[in-house]
């Protein structure tokens, strides 16, 4: 598995429909997240995605597999100025979905930490699920 396979799998499954652009270079804006959002309504969060290389480890994200200094500050502006950014983390099989606020708590943390910084966990075996969640995450901004 990889970053690469989340994205399709969020892409083919789970995301609601709008239009969604991947982005995977440093020429965009440094620090710039993975995916740009346009839901209906006028909705435009922005989605970081994060594998954990060692799912299990007392520290799954690390400075090179998890949060570059970069994306916390492009996260933290991003927030400041009313936008929206979620962080999407696949520590296999789960994946937890995790407000950008906590963007910079995310690095170093223990995972058992890192599962409580969540506020929904999805599983590829439930695509259904996955798909109501996001649905109404991204495009009605409810999450209880």
């Amino acid at each position: 598995m990889s970053e690469a396979n989340l994205w399709e799998w969020l892409r083919d499954v789970a995301l609601p429909l709008g239009q969604y652009s991947r982005i995977e270079t440093g020429d965009t804006s440094p620090g710039f997240p993975d995916v740009h959002c346009q839901l209906e309504a006028g909705l435009s969060p922005t989605l970081e995605l994060k594998f954990a290389k060692h799912p299990g480890a007392h520290i799954p994200f690390t400075k090179k597999s998890g949060m570059r200094r970069s994306q916390i500050k492009w996260i933290k502006e991003n927030l400041r100025n009313g936008g929206t950014v979620w962080i999407i983390a696949e520590i296999t099989p789960e994946i937890l979905v995790i407000p950008g606020k906590f963007a910079g708590d995310i690095n170093g943390t223990p995972e058992k930490e890192v599962r409580k910084l969540a506020i929904g966990i999805l599983h590829k075996k439930n695509p259904r699920y996955a798909a109501e969640f996001l649905r109404k995450l991204l495009v009605e901004s409810s999450y209880e």
